[in-house]
């Protein structure tokens, strides 16, 4: 692994935590983008236009490339499509937490069911 797994993993569950926040203020703007101050707690510093979302992992093309379809409010928005190494193991209908900015993934966290 990386050095950078421990500081992902530190983004990843400071987005995590920005989720209920960032939900909150979705529903009041209409949009899912995260508030303008969404520094990590490990100093990342996310672009204006990044975002948080929920992400099933649709398919696994070629054994290469994980498609993911981007969630918002139950209904998917968009999708990404990254390296099979740049999102490690990973099975179809998997769900993840994930930061991404165009279509960018930034940080992702697989995560056991589907949050509320």
């Amino acid at each position: 692994m990386s050095e950078r797994t421990p500081a992902l993993r530190r983004t990843v569950l400071y987005a995590i935590g920005t989720i209920p926040t960032a939900t909150a203020a979705a529903v009041a703007l209409g949009n899912s983008r995260l508030p303008d101050d969404d520094t990590g707690a490990n100093g990342v510093d996310y672009p204006s236009s990044a975002r948080t979302a929920i992400a099933t992992v649709d398919r696994i093309v070629d054994g290469d490339h994980v498609v993911l379809l981007l969630e918002d409010g139950g209904e998917v928005v968009d999708q990404v499509v990254v390296p099979v190494e740049e999102f490690g193991s990973a099975e179809e209908g998997d769900i993840a937490i994930v930061v991404v900015e165009g279509g960018d993934l930034l940080a992702h966290l697989l995560v056991p069911e589907r949050p509320c």
